[in-house]
């Protein structure tokens, strides 16, 4: 039996996700923004009965099961934390909250309630093209992973002069592409690989200055250009940088070498190489053709795809709701569901890992040297004290890879 669907938040991901919800049967109860008026004017456009600008109003309501959680990063832990008290199955965007301290909260809140959801929308690994990608390099046909390397330039679909100032020009809000679009790199390359850093070092810089039409006391503070290195698992050296500076493009570049071949996606198109015939097999595209009818318009409420959503994630996201439906639909109640289902599907604990690599990247900006990777969790005895699990297993990593 299908939940019913509580959304927080408007943006370009939840337009996509209300009309595939609503296309897959989901009945969506009501809606929340920050603003009333923009509550009311999508609550209208998608047919969405109860439109609210309060967090608690929504989620008192007994007929929510599931929220979808699209609003800024700085509501994330108010709603994420309230709606698992509530009892409703929450899907949250990352990053989980603006602190490590709100990540850490959220994550033993969601301790407290082991049988209700928590999933993140990591959409690149629910890809079509990324799926094969992940067979592909477990069934070992380019042999063990050697290197990584990822570039993405993209940007704004709206040219500088009409840029709005909202809480994504603003750095301390988690606005720019260190904690929205590099963490979703971070999850894929995971995903992909099976392995996960243990130690980073990168330069975050803000190269684009305030536009000129923002007020005395307006100013774009967040980052537009992030390149770093990690060293994952098995001490597999990884290279990557996102250039949030080209406004309307999104353009992905991924290459894992292998010691029999590598594979490589540009330009959407996923190839593999094998040694040492180094003749490349085109095995398909990342969307695989999908219908782009399944995406919404880009004048639809006047929001159009950004560097926080690109085409790719949102498409992800869209399949992610099939999975839903099929999970809950092999359940007899309307809040159960089957975990075999969603075994695919990002965590709160996958969120918080690609939250931890963010915030090393940036520590190591300003530190000017490599940093470790930690994740600071709650211990479930102790709430109030909190762990820092150090990924890093230097001596285990360099003897593994000098053995192999």
């Amino acid at each position: 039996m299908l939940p019913k669907v509580g959304i927080f938040g408007s943006s370009t991901l939840a337009a996509a996700i209300i009309r595939e919800l609503q296309r897959l049967s989901f009945e969506l109860v009501g809606l929340w923004d920050q603003h009333m008026k923009t509550a009311v004017a999508w609550c209208q456009h998608f047919q969405i009965p109860f439109p609210t600008d309060s967090v608690e109003v929504l989620l008192q309501n007994q007929e929510v099961d599931l929220v979808f959680i699209f609003a800024p990063a700085y509501f994330h832990k108010e709603i994420a934390t309230k709606a698992l008290a509530a009892g409703k199955h929450v899907i949250c965007e990352p990053p989980l909250g603006i602190t490590c301290a709100d990540n850490a909260a959220i994550m033993q809140q969601a301790l407290y309630y082991p049988t209700l959801l928590t999933i993140s929308t990591f959409g690149l690994r629910h890809t079509p093209g990324f799926s094969k990608l992940r067979s592909i390099l477990e069934s070992g046909q380019i042999g063990a992973v050697q290197s990584v390397e990822v570039t993405v330039n993209c940007g704004p679909s709206a040219p500088v002069g009409q840029l709005p100032y909202d809480w994504t020009c603003i750095g301390r809000l988690l606005g720019g592409p260190l904690f929205t679009l590099v963490c979703h790199i971070v999850d894929l390359i995971t995903f992909l690989s099976g392995k996960r850093a243990y130690s980073v070092c990168g330069t975050v810089r803000r190269f684009q200055r305030s536009p000129a039409h923002f007020q005395y006391d307006q100013h774009m503070t967040r980052e537009d250009f992030v390149s770093w290195q990690m060293l994952l698992e098995g001490n597999i050296p990884c290279t990557c940088l996102v250039n949030s500076n080209q406004p309307g493009s999104f353009n992905f570049r991924l290459t894992i070498s292998g010691r029999e071949g590598l594979v490589m996606v540009d330009d959407g198109v996923i190839h593999v190489q094998k040694s040492p015939e180094f003749c490349r097999e085109r095995i398909g595209t990342v969307l695989d053709d999908r219908d782009p009818a399944v995406l919404p318009d880009k004048s639809e409420l006047a929001v159009g795809f950004d560097y926080r959503h690109p085409e790719w994630v949102v498409s992800g996201v869209v399949d992610l709701c099939s999975m839903l439906k099929t999970a809950f639909q092999q359940a007899a109640e309307r809040r159960c569901f089957s975990p075999d289902e969603l075994q695919a599907a990002g965590g709160f604990v996958d969120c918080q890992y690609a939250r931890s690599v963010c915030d090393a990247i940036r520590s190591s900006h300003e530190n000017r040297r490599w940093m470790e990777v930690s994740i600071p969790l709650r211990n479930n005895n102790t709430a109030s004290t909190a762990q820092t699990v150090l990924l890093s297993l230097k001596r285990f990593h360099i003897a593994n890879s000098a053995s192999t």
